[in-house]
């Protein structure tokens, strides 16, 4: 029995998430109708790479004239197609509020949103039943436009447009959705995408066409079957910062890893304090270069007589190692007698102190009471970030200060080295 192939309408595939789309569905066996209007040597270079019978290219079409649109249509009618992706578009910077220029304003509404339509509606009955339309808006939906008004107009009406088909095509067992990627890398990217997005993405990145083309080819398998009329972003994250939450926090709160540790430490001199407790993760309080400096700067600063107290609370896991550990031994050697080294069972803290126990996280440290350094572990590589604020500072320090009391009351017994 001759195997059916199922075949995709792709449009915009000679560059970017256009491209990696039609890639991605050639990889799983589809044959790709795709369209391209400037980018011809891409698509010719993308049809030699997978096969002329794999990949059946058309154009130029220029999605800013509806007459362009009209002709690609005409020329699909005798296509039957399981999916249909709606991915060209184009974008302007020329419409903003100062220099407001209605023919450029026109040419992005009419590639962005009438040609999805206008495929949508007149090639509806090209479109298998069980199929599926998947159609690319953008997070820019989300947000009010300062410039390129006719990109966030369009992306937003996108969504609308996703949720009118869904209802409709809905009977026919023909799903419609969306996806609003952020900042991908493509041509299309400004400069603050490439630049400035990482540091408002929670993952730090941009994303990659292949990322979006993933999503999107699961929209149109039967893995999504049963989601109809939404929309996915795909953003890494940067849609839920706040930049005014997130500077309000740097404000308290910054990440510097070991380097703000240690110029604490350097600054220490007679009677400082600092108090430090460590859950010792795997990856922690073991003999490697970052821990031999970081005893290193404690112990000149003991020198200094500054007072530090440390509490090393470890599992049964690591119990006999940390026992053992030479640097858990020059702790004990150099830090007393002004300051104070425990190793103590982590068993014991929660059983003696469960609410300070809720409280400790992934370790801290707090230097004279004002300034407190917060192990994140977020990986080996990553020891936290330092806090001023005496809102946050006061409950590690009474948490601390009480599990110091049940240990020197003896309720917590302390393990002896080997």
């Amino acid at each position: 029995m001759e195997k059916i192939t199922k075949k995709v309408l792709i449009t915009g595939i000679g560059r970017g998430i256009g491209k990696a789309i039609a890639e991605k569905f050639l990889l799983e066996g589809y044959q790709v109708h795709g369209t391209y209007f400037t980018s011809k040597e891409k698509a010719i270079e993308l049809q030699n790479k997978y096969g002329k019978e794999n990949l059946v290219i058309y154009g130029p079409y220029d999605f800013t004239n509806i007459n362009e649109t009209e002709k690609l249509i005409q020329g699909l009618m005798p296509i039957e197609f399981d999916t249909i992706i709606c991915s060209a578009g184009i974008f302007s910077e020329n419409d903003d509020f100062l220099n407001f220029d209605l023919n450029e304003f026109n040419k992005v509404i009419y590639c962005n949103l009438y040609t999805t339509l206008l495929l949508g509606i007149k090639l509806q009955n090209n479109i298998k039943q069980g199929g599926s339309i998947v159609i690319l808006s953008s997070n820019d939906a989300y947000s009010g436009a300062f410039g390129s008004i006719s990109y966030s107009l369009s992306k937003a009406a996108l969504l609308s447009l996703t949720k009118c088909l869904c209802v409709n095509y809905g009977r026919r067992n023909i799903r419609v959705n969306s996806v609003a990627p952020g900042s991908i890398n493509t041509d299309m990217n400004t400069p603050e995408q490439s630049f400035d997005a990482p540091g408002f993405t929670p993952i730090n990145r941009v994303g990659q066409p292949e990322e979006v083309a993933d999503v999107i080819y699961f929209l149109a398998s039967s893995s999504s079957g049963f989601i109809n009329g939404e929309n996915i972003t795909i953003d890494g994250g940067y849609g839920n910062v706040s930049v005014l939450l997130k500077n309000e926090s740097s404000r308290i709160r910054k990440y510097g890893g070991y380097k703000d540790v240690y110029k604490e430490y350097e600054i220490m001199k007679k009677g400082d304090k600092l108090i430090h407790i460590s859950p010792c993760a795997d990856y922690a309080w073991i003999d490697n270069k970052e821990e031999r400096e970081l005893l290193n700067q404690r112990i000149n600063a003991a020198k200094k007589e500054a007072i530090i107290y440390e509490i090393l609370m470890t599992d049964k896991k690591r119990e006999k190692e940390l026992q053992s550990s030479p640097i858990v031994k020059q702790y004990y050697d150099n830090l007393l007698p002004q300051g104070r080294v425990y190793l103590v069972r982590k068993e014991d803290i929660i059983k003696y102190c469960p609410e300070e126990y809720k409280i400790i996280g992934a370790g801290f440290g707090v230097f004279n009471s004002k300034k407190a350094f917060i192990d994140s572990y977020v990986s080996k590589d990553d020891i936290g970030y330092t806090v001023e604020n005496e809102h946050l500072i006061s409950p590690l320090l009474i948490a601390f200060n009480n599990i110091l009391k049940n240990i020197e009351e003896g309720k917590i017994k302390p393990l002896k080295l080997l």
